[in-house]
């Protein structure tokens, strides 16, 4: 798999955990009577980025399988039963962390079924349930994706767009799609299937025939990066109400992530620093709400007046949203206790 890529998932989690340090901190601010100017357009200049990061684990994550598959005509199912382990285990005990959490500090009350449909759904940790399935389908993929990957792309990157339009109708304006197209729409995936359904089968793809495609997407990396800029422009006009059109949101991305097999892994700053994170970032991904909620629960108790210094709150809770998760995570990983290791993270 390429070097790059443990660098580039550290710096998306980075972005995702910024994204939730700015939105917080504003939640918190206002609970407090503290309004920031131009919160909103801060926030969405930051959600406009944070827009990348899912998608590029998603890229990496197919890299991986891919990887994994190497010359093998698929992957074990013992390959695939360990690796949901090591997703869905974890998950469900920070899943519960968060609940618990947020009973007290929110209110946030749920039925015995409402917390079993949070956990499906994947509340808050959107993309979880869209990997496992993903994993869960790699052996298939994997030979669909040798033999015929620009079906199985065409066919996928297809399906998203329907599902988007579906979901999302003010995208094609004022037409109007039949009510019978919403058979289509799949429980429990069918939001994140219309936003990040391809990917997953993309980065697998593009991994498993890297050596055709790489001279292709190196000749042209000026021009995804290029286009990549454009839409992430409009998507910021988009942001601020000067266009209407929200299509850029959905189209970035996808540009987007042909850049990443061609990124020079030592043309990334603090490479180092960011494979660290990258390494950890799944542990990164699903404690740090926990720890911006806590920390800010302590903040509002003990020093309520720092919540009026943005400047100086939002680098703390990003600080402590991706240092702690790393920290505490590598001295479990240094004790004697390697069961609870595997069960937490």
């Amino acid at each position: 798999m390429n070097r790059q890529y443990t660098a580039i998932g550290g710096l998306a989690i980075i972005v995702v955990v910024l994204n939730h340090s700015i939105l917080f901190g504003i939640e918190y601010g206002e609970a407090n009577g503290v309004y920031l100017q131009h919160s909103e357009l801060i926030y969405g200049i930051i959600s406009a980025i944070g827009f990348f990061a899912v998608p590029s684990f998603l890229f990496i994550s197919g890299a991986f399988i891919a990887y994994a598959a190497k010359s093998k005509k698929t992957i074990s199912k013992k390959f695939v039963i360990n690796n949901l382990k090591r997703l869905l285990q974890p998950y469900l005990f920070w899943a519960i962390i968060f609940y618990i959490m947020v009973y007290f500090t929110r209110d946030w009350q749920y039925s015995i079924l409402g917390y079993i449909k949070n956990l499906i759904v994947g509340f808050p940790y959107q993309f979880v349930p869209l990997i496992v399935l993903y994993y869960a389908l790699s052996p298939i993929l994997i030979k669909i994706g040798r033999k015929y990957p620009k079906s199985l792309i065409t066919l996928i990157a297809g399906y998203q767009l329907l599902l988007l339009i579906i979901l999302e109708p003010s995208l094609i304006g004022r037409l109007s799609l039949p009510a019978q197209l919403n058979v289509f729409v799949p429980p429990v995936f069918g939001t994140t299937m219309a936003e990040w359904g391809v990917f997953f089968p993309l980065g697998m793809v593009l991994s498993m025939h890297n050596q055709a495609v790489k001279p292709f997407l190196q000749k042209y990396k000026r021009v995804f990066i290029g286009i990549t800029l454009l839409l992430f422009a409009f998507m910021l006009l988009y942001l601020t109400n000067i266009i209407s059109s929200n299509w850029p949101r959905y189209l970035a991305p996808v540009v987007f992530v042909f850049v990443l097999p061609v990124i020079n892994r030592n043309s990334i700053p603090g490479v180092r620093h960011l494979e660290r994170v990258g390494k950890n970032s799944y542990s990164v991904y699903l404690m740090h709400l926990i720890i911006l909620e806590l920390l800010l629960v302590c903040i509002q108790t003990f020093f309520p007046g720092l919540l009026a210094y943005p400047l100086l709150l939002f680098p703390i809770l990003f600080i402590a949203g991706v240092g702690a998760p790393v920290f505490f995570k590598e001295r479990i990983k240094r004790s004697r206790l390697p069961k609870v290791y595997q069960n937490l993270f």
